[in-house]
Order: structure tokens, then C-alpha cells, then sequence
């Protein structure tokens, strides 16, 4: 069946680097849940083949001791040894031999339905420069539940490296980049690899994205009056603020990698600045919306 094509880019300009997804997550992360849990997959595409071997195996077995659907699952998941033992339970020889055949016949179609070591799916690799790769994604997915620029921005920049001090904004900066990956690793389909809270402590070595996100956090969590409290606009609010602080127009976030150095650099100065204009601008809106508040009934 047609698959479509995933966009990777390498990580270096070494031969053997690795390739990172730009665009495909979802259908490689299919790909890795149905190798974990086949029959998930399986069943509903193969509901009489599935029913066929249900029924056979209950006629097999003696009253009283027939199979649900989800007992049946249960035993397909187990792995031989858990399944010969309740096989053995059965004292037919004949029903047992019949029973066995059946749990065998499934097995083998799980383990046909798809051949993993034939399995190729096409690549588009993007050896351009970084700061087009959004808009080469733009171009590419034009169909489909799409990405957000900002999304492609954390794929694409995973290479880059801020380093923070131990100054108390800094700080506030790192544990909120903690926190987005403790979130993320919670649902997330693919594991989260190189990440260690306790190398993050050490090392205090984020990438930009990160340092995107985290300025996110932080102004919902300072600016609650104005900032919109929902999980999308946290990239919005930090991306757009790095640009605002180099004098870049939102329309060219892209280019944000170039003035990395610029960024390190004046980290701490960009944080202050947040931090005076958040609290401002909180004092403002907050009494504002104290008084709306008290002049009417509905809040």
C-alpha cells in the first residue's frame, strides 16, 4: 500500500550520521507499535480468520472451560512457555493437539502479515541549509494533519547548544526544560534519547528549541493575565520572543540559528528583560482585570 515518503536530514556532515525526522513521526511510530503489539493491528483487519480459530479451539475444549475474546488475546500475548503450561492443563491429547494448531496457525499470521526485514520506506534527504528546512517541509506536506513551523524548528535544531550559568532566571530556564521532556517522555511514542535530568544538571547544555520552549513556560507562568494558558502557544510565545530580542521578523524565524552566538551571549541580559516586562505588563492587566471583575456579576 502506498506509504509516501518520510524527510529526514542528517545530523553531520559525516557519512554514517544520523538521519533526523523532519516529517513521517507518526507513520514510523506505527510502524514500531504494531512490531510491539501485532494483534492489535492484526485482529480487526482479519476478523474471520481470527473468529475461525476462536471457534475451533472452544469446540476443543471441554464445557465450562471455553475462551473470551479477551482471554484468548491474553494468551496470544503470553509468551511460549506461559502458553504450553496452560496447554498442558488440557487433558485430551486430541483437544490439546487441535488447540495447539490453532494457537500456531495465529502465531504464523501475525509473524507473516508484515516482513519487517523486506520492509523499505522512502527517504527524501534534505542537505540544504538548515534554515529552509521548514519551508521545504511547508512545501512537502501539503496534505495531512501538518506540522507547525515551530515544530520543525525543535526537529531541525537539535544540534544546536546553549550553554546556561547558574544564575536564578538561568535556573528557572533549565528546570523548565527538565519539565517539558519529563512531559514529553510520558506519551511519547518514540523513547527520548540522550536525555538524562541528572547530564541536563551537570552539563546545563540546552539546544535553542529548548531555550524556545522554556521562555514559553516561563512567560505563561509570569504572564498569566495576557498569555494564552495552553500547551500550542508555549513554542509560539518563546520563538517569537527570541525573535523579538534579535530584531528578527516572526516571518523569518528561520534564521534564529544565525544568531545563536548573538543569544548566548546576551542570554542573561534577554532573561532580565522578560522578567521586567512580564512582571510590567502582569501589574497592568491584572488590575485591570481585578476591576472588570468586580463591576459584573458573571466572572
Amino acid at each position: 500500500m502506498p506509504f509516501g515518503s518520510v524527510l529526514v536530514y542528517p545530523e553531520s556532515q559525516e557519512p554514517d550520521a544520523n538521519l533526523l525526522i523532519i516529517d513521517g513521526q507518526q507513520r514510523l511510530s506505527t510502524i514500531i507499535e504494531f512490531n510491539r503489539d501485532r494483534l492489535k493491528f492484526w485482529k480487526p483487519l482479519n476478523p474471520e480468520i481470527y473468529g475461525s480459530a476462536l471457534l475451533s479451539i472452544n469446540s476443543s475444549l471441554p464445557d465450562g472451560a471455553q475462551l473470551s475474546e479477551s482471554e484468548f488475546d491474553n494468551l496470544l500475548h503470553q509468551d511460549r512457555r506461559s502458553l504450553d503450561d496452560w496447554l498442558d492443563d488440557i487433558d485430551d491429547k486430541a483437544s490439546r493437539k487441535t488447540v495447539r494448531a490453532e494457537f500456531g496457525r495465529i502465531e504464523q499470521e501475525l509473524s507473516n502479515y508484515v516482513d519487517f526485514s523486506s520492509l523499505l520506506i522512502p527517504a527524501i534527504k534534505f542537505i540544504g541549509d538548515k534554515s529552509l528546512i521548514a519551508e521545504v517541509f511547508s512545501r512537502l506536506n501539503q496534505g495531512g494533519v501538518k506540522l507547525s513551523k515551530y515544530q520543525v524548528f525543535s526537529a531541525a535544531w537539535i544540534h544546536t547548544q546553549i550553554k546556561l550559568s547558574t544564575s536564578e532566571l538561568q535556573n528557572d530556564i533549565l528546570e523548565n526544560v527538565k519539565k517539558y521532556y519529563t512531559s514529553m517522555g510520558k506519551g511519547a511514542a518514540f523513547e527520548l534519547d540522550d536525555f538524562s535530568e541528572d547530564a541536563l544538571t551537570a552539563t546545563r547544555i540546552i539546544t535553542l528549541s529548548d531555550l524556545a520552549i522554556a521562555l514559553g513556560m516561563y512567560m505563561q507562568e509570569h504572564l498569566n493575565s495576557l498569555a494564552p494558558q495552553t500547551d500550542n502557544k508555549i513554542a509560539e510565545l518563546g520563538f517569537g520572543l527570541l525573535g523579538v530580542a534579535v530584531d528578527l521578523d516572526n516571518r523569518k524565524l528561520g534564521k534564529l540559528l544565525d544568531y545563536s552566538d548573538f543569544i548566548q551571549s546576551n542570554l542573561q541580559i534577554i532573561l532580565e528583560k522578560t522578567e521586567r516586562i512580564c512582571s510590567n505588563l502582569q501589574d497592568v492587566f491584572s488590575k485591570m482585570l481585578k476591576v472588570v471583575k468586580a463591576n459584573k456579576s458573571d466572572e
